[in-house]
């Protein structure tokens, strides 16, 4: 059978170009403003050194692989890192340096950040990536974590990372990302985090192995030695050691008012009074000398400084266009050579920022002016942003001057980008800052509100949107389709006829170069391809899956891509091809690209890569996998996903014998379900409760959750077959609890009746699971003769994608006659003749319970009498089925294109494919191969179809 899907090789060669080609902005967060978050401050010329702060952070014996500068504003903790990073440097690290704000509460932000500066190192090595070698290496990580870290390592060298200002990170997966980061990083590379208050990253472990070294306030401050240096900086400050030892008494060593100190004392009226002043604490005094420092300044000077402080970065440009003047520049320069807490960011674009102690007394001052004069400034920053393309920063002054038209027209333009890039979060946001009746009015923002709500789950939010979606309907719009939206919705709220109503009305032949256009598209033959598995069309499925994928790569987006390839990997699995299913699931979670991917999709691909692993007995990676994604799968996982994830979770949890464990994960999905509000999720949460209290003798329990579960809201029964109910929706529960009842013709001609369905739309997990069921019931009717042939179908079916979950999972009564099948089977030479067959039912038989031991033992000895001394058979031993049948093709002399062709796979999988038989066979060319698979008789290989190759 065609099988008509790509495998999750080669992302990363998609490349926004194509994008940028139409002409459509970018307008991302990647824009020049958002570089500048991973230049390293240029350090103050009058900054001092902080030498013994210097030699505790660098000690020879054992330095510390993460220090903490934690202190309130004002104490130098940028400084400091400024200069523990340039001595990094001069040690030959790699540095990397990211300055955090309000507006990186997100993972996906923190990981463009990563990415870019990694980027940014190997293009100037003259390469894009790491060598051949690494490179190789990267496309082993699991996760983002994984991914930052191994590129860290491909650099080749010690690593320094630098995170300013991780106190205005308060978003929980953000935190855990660095908590994990930190935590997961080897010894050669270093951390260093600044911040407010102490970040709550659980380093217990390593606090008590000293390998973490926390600076506090008292720590930073000045010593008396370094106050009297900052005075001896400049030397026409003619300062005596008492009046330094005065100063430092005032400001108690708090670098920042020692600062302000300095620049005070170049005012002659200011330096008279000081030996008359008061004593103030620190932070008292702090605000006199702003303004003592700031009245000092001429009145073009002082107007500069107020009314730039509303900028976060500043340029001499953009400080042109605020002020409508020309000399920012010299301005600029000026206030870094004077040192008036001025730093530049990057020379060559001479980009700068105000300290944040003093940039806040300006802000103060200047809100002191009227509401007019303020929103007058903020409209000029805010033209001159969004006519630069930084969309975030026009946004945020449009807001502060109240200039709601503009912002939303911003907001339109800027989510166009947000939502393809999967940053739900930031919209998310930014809706709550913004007047509804102004965003009410642009059915275009209405649309990708909508996308952000129903995968955010925020269903008030939602229904706000909704009227206007339905109002919005057959509109013409610019940029989105209500339609397309309003189909979402459907599926996620389990209608999915409705879905195929709406989609009915979506032109996918209309020729089009917007990203955000070709991003919906891409999400219609998503859509399109769920649809068709529910009814069993697989080659469809499969076709739009990659149809699919090639929209999301066209428009660089990871957060449609991500469920293509989910879909993808669960349609191979329920046709049969288990391995293939998990090969492509694998790669797609190592796949580079979707590294940056911690949102709504992610945790879709997770869940069905977990339930992969739960069918091939995996279960060790499985709950890894869950561990690892767990807050990920909570938080975003949607319907389908979340049942097949927690099923899996709670089954292999009973397999270990922790029933409390099985318990509560069950539980755990029922409350997911609900807060979704997806009642069909948690009536599916319910028959697996069911079937947990039928495996363990409590069939009254069963029988009471069963009658209280609300059918109506399962699709198994009506010829729609969601894939979380392709082996135990509301029909297969039924057929199991029948049989444990007692009622085995009813239940036997329900399975029929499911099994001739299945058959017809080439469900193949569901036959085995079918056909297992019938086997039970025949056995309990005496019929064993009948139950071994039924058996024997599930397993034949099940043998070429080595299929084991499906028959673990139904209790003792299954184990015991897979065990005696084997019997059967020497009873009846003629019903089986190939190798490959019996190594899959040795391995079924090696998971089952200790129990069986006794009878394995005895049957296995006549299994490998069958087997034993045949040329060839240990080659297929390590094979896979879809290695065999590649094996078939290459010993046919088939180029890779022609293999890839007659499998409907991917080159890319064909090679994948070849290394590992070329590994296994312990051979390394094609000519090897071939000359050693032609030991194998040809009788023995697995054609394409499943079955063994016939002579002739």
């Amino acid at each position: 059978m065609a099988r008509c899907y790509f495998p999750a090789q080669g992302l990363e060669s998609t490349k926004r170009s194509k994008i940028e080609e139409t002409g459509v902005v970018d307008s991302s967060p990647r824009s020049r403003l958002f570089e500048l978050k991973i230049v390293t401050p240029k350090p103050n010329r009058l900054a001092i050194e902080r030498s013994a702060l210097l030699q505790r952070i660098f000690r020879d014996n054992d330095p510390a692989s993460v220090v903490i500068f934690q202190a309130p504003a004002g104490h130098g903790k940028t400084s400091l890192m400024l200069q523990v990073e340039q001595l990094c440097r001069e040690q030959d690290f790699f540095t990397c340096w990211i300055s955090l704000d309000e507006s990186d509460n997100e993972v996906r932000r923190l990981m463009s950040y990563f990415q870019s500066r990694l980027n940014s190192y190997f293009q100037s090595l003259s390469r894009n990536s790491p060598d051949s070698g690494a490179a190789e290496f990267l496309h082993e990580a699991e996760n983002s974590t994984d991914w930052v870290i191994e590129q860290f390592l491909a650099v080749g060298k010690p690593v320094g990372v630098f995170i300013d200002d991780l106190h205005t990170i308060n978003n929980p997966a953000t935190l855990r990302f660095i908590k994990d980061l930190i935590r997961s990083s080897p010894d050669r590379i270093r951390w260093f985090v600044s911040s407010r208050v102490l970040p709550d990253l659980n380093l217990s472990k390593l606090l008590l192995g000293e390998h973490i070294l926390i600076i506090n306030a008292d720590e930073l401050r000045f010593s008396k030695e370094e106050t009297r240096k900052v005075f001896e900086v400049e030397n026409d400050l003619d300062m005596s050691q008492q009046d330094v030892e005065s100063i430092y008494k005032d400001t108690e060593g708090w670098p920042a008012v020692v600062q302000f100190y300095r620049l005070a004392l170049q005012s002659e009226a200011f330096r008279s009074s000081f030996s008359r002043q008061n004593r103030f604490y620190p932070r008292g005094v702090t605000d006199y000398l702003a303004e003592h420092v700031l009245s000092q300044q001429d009145e073009i000077l002082r107007s500069f400084l107020l009314r730039t402080s509303i900028l976060s970065t500043m340029s001499s440009h953009l400080c042109d266009a605020v002020l409508e003047r020309n000399d920012s520049c010299d301005v600029l320069a000026k206030l870094e050579r004077e040192g008036f807490f001025v730093r530049r960011l990057e020379s060559a674009e001479d980009w700068f920022s105000y300290h944040a102690l003093f940039s806040g007394f300006l802000r103060g001052q200047f809100y002191r002016f009227p509401q007019e004069e303020t929103s007058r400034i903020h409209l000029r920053a805010a033209n001159w942003y969004r006519d630069n393309n930084h969309l975030e920063e026009a946004l945020h002054h449009y807001v502060a001057a109240r200039s709601f038209e503009d912002a939303v027209d911003v907001f339109d333009q800027w989510t166009e980008t947000l939502v393809p890039d999967g940053h739900l979060i930031t919209v998310d946001n930014w809706f709550d800052r913004l007047p509804l009746d102004e965003m009410l009015k642009r059915p275009g923002v209405v649309v990708k509100l909508s996308w952000v709500f129903m995968f955010l789950s925020r269903h008030e939010k939602l229904a706000k949107t909704l009227p206007s979606l339905r109002v919005n309907l057959f509109q013409d719009l610019r940029v989105g389709d209500p339609a397309v939206a309003l189909a979402l919705i459907s599926i996620l709220q389990d209608e999915p006829e409705n879905a195929m109503d709406y989609l009915m009305s979506v032109d996918l032949h209309e020729p089009s170069n917007h990203r955000f256009r070709i991003f919906e598209l891409s999400a219609v033959y998503n859509i399109r391809g769920y649809i068709s598995m529910a009814k069993g069309q697989f080659d469809t499925a499969l076709a739009c899956f990659a149809y699919s994928r090639t929209l999301s790569e066209q428009a660089d987006a990871t957060f449609t891509l991500a469920y293509s390839l989910a879909k993808s990997g669960l349609s191979l699995m329920f046709q049969g091809h288990l391995q293939d299913a998990l090969v492509h699931l694998e790669s797609s979670m190592r796949e580079p690209v979707l590294h940056l991917e911690e949102s709504v999709s992610k945790a879709c691909l997770a869940c069905s890569y977990i339930a992969v692993l739960y069918e091939c007995d995996a279960l060790d990676e499985a709950l890894a996998q869950f561990e690892q994604f767990e807050e990920i799968i909570e938080n975003a996982a949607i319907h389908d996903y979340l049942i097949i994830c927690y099923r899996a979770v709670s089954r292999i949890y009973q397999r270990i014998g922790q029933y409390e464990k099985a318990l509560k994960i069950l539980t755990d999905g029922e409350r997911l379900a609900l807060s979704g509000r997806w009642p069909r999720a948690a009536v599916m949460m319910g028959h697996e409760r069911v079937r947990f209290e039928l495996l363990h003798g409590s069939l009254t329990n069963a029988q009471l959750i069963f009658a209280r579960l609300n059918h109506s809201k399962v699709s198994d029964k009506a010829g729609w077959v969601r894939f979380s109910e392709e082996i135990d929706g509301a029909r297969i529960s039924q057929i199991r609890l029948l049989y444990h009842e007692g009622k085995l013709e009813e239940a036997m001609g329900l399975a029929e009746q499911a099994l001739l369905q299945a058959g017809q739309e080439s469900r193949v997990l569901r036959q085995i699971k079918l056909h297992a069921l019938v086997s039970l019931c025949q056995a309990s009717l005496g019929h064993l003769e009948h139950a071994h042939i039924s058996l024997h179908n599930a397993l034949t079916l099940a043998a070429p994608g080595q299929f084991l979950g499906v028959f673990l999972d139904e209790g003792e009564a299954l184990d015991s006659l897979i065990c005696r099948h084997l019997q059967w089977i020497q009873s009846k030479p003629q019903s089986v003749n190939h190798h490959h067959f019996l190594n899959y039912l040795s391995r079924l038989i090696s998971k089952l319970p200790s129990s069986l031991s006794q009878v394995l033992t005895t049957d296995k000895r006549l299994m490998d009498g069958k087997v034993a001394n045949q040329s060839g058979f240990e080659i297929l031993d390590a094979l896979t089925s879809r290695e065999q049948e590649v094996l078939r093709l290459l010993l046919m002399y088939k180029t890779n294109d022609q293999i890839a062709q007659d499998l409907y796979v991917s080159r890319a999988t064909v090679k994948y494919h070849l290394r590992n038989i070329f590994s296994k066979m312990g051979v390394k060319s094609r000519l090897e191969a071939i000359r050693l698979g032609q030991l194998i008789p040809a009788e023995y290989l697995l054609s394409s179809d499943g079955k063994p190759v016939e002579d002739g």
